[in-house]
C-alpha cells in the first residue's frame, strides 16, 4: 500500500476509534442524563428488528443472506462505484466470506462499507489483509468525502443533548434544560438547578 493510502488508513483508523470512545463515553452519559430526565419523556423506548415480508420471520439482526442479496444487487447494478472498489471489494469479501472460513463480523462490515460507498474502511480493511492495492484520483475524492464524513458523524455525537449535558458549561446546560422544557412542556429548572 503506498504512503498516500497508509495515511488516509490510519487517519480513518484514527476517527474510528474516536468515535468508539465517544460511543463508550455516550453510553455513561446517558446513564446519568436517563437519571435527571427521563421521568419528563411520556415515549417508550423503541426497539428495532428485522421483518421478512416473505415470511414473516422477525430477528433482531438482518440475517447474512439477506446482506449478500443487497450487496450482489448493488454489485450488478450500474452505479457511480469504481472498477477499483468492486475489485477491491471482491478481493476482501473473498477473504472475509464466513463460507471460506472468513469472520463473519468483518465481511458484514466489509459488505456494507462497499453497499455505503465507503470506501476508505475498504482500504482499511485492505490494510488489515495486506492487499495490494492502488486507487485511481477519482476514488480519491471519494476516501476525502468518506472521512468528512466520519468527521461529521463525530461532530453529530458531541453535540447531542446528552453530551452537552455531560461536558458542557453551565450555560450549555442551561440551554439543556430550556430545550428539554420546550419539548416536553414540563418546567424543570428548579429541579435539576443544583447540578448545574
Amino acid at each position: 500500500m503506498n504512503k498516500k493510502l497508509k495515511k488516509y488508513s490510519h487517519k480513518y483508523n484514527y476517527l474510528q476509534i474516536e468515535e468508539e470512545e465517544i460511543n463508550e463515553d455516550l453510553v455513561g452519559y446517558k446513564v446519568e442524563f436517563d437519571k435527571i430526565f427521563s421521568k419528563y419523556f411520556d415515549k417508550p423506548e423503541i426497539n428495532e428488528v428485522w421483518v421478512n415480508e416473505d415470511t414473516g420471520e422477525v430477528r433482531e439482526e438482518e440475517p447474512i443472506d439477506e446482506i449478500v442479496e443487497e450487496v450482489i444487487d448493488e454489485f450488478t447494478a450500474v452505479d457511480e462505484r469504481s472498477y477499483d472498489m468492486r475489485k477491491l471489494y471482491k478481493k476482501l469479501s473473498i477473504k472475509t466470506h464466513p463460507d471460506k472460513g472468513g469472520d463473519i463480523s468483518e465481511f458484514q462490515k466489509i459488505s456494507r462499507a462497499y453497499s455505503e460507498g465507503n470506501l476508505i474502511e475498504l482500504i482499511y480493511f485492505a490494510g488489515q489483509y495486506e492487499l495490494d492495492i492502488e486507487v485511481n484520483p477519482g476514488d480519491e475524492e471519494v476516501i476525502k468525502e468518506n472521512l468528512i464524513d466520519m468527521e461529521k458523524k463525530l461532530d453529530n455525537l458531541r453535540s447531542t443533548l446528552i453530551w452537552v449535558w455531560n461536558t458542557g458549561t453551565k450555560e450549555a446546560k442551561m440551554n439543556i434544560v430550556k430545550q428539554i422544557e420546550d419539548l416536553t412542556g414540563h418546567l424543570i429548572m428548579e429541579d435539576v438547578e443544583s447540578l448545574l
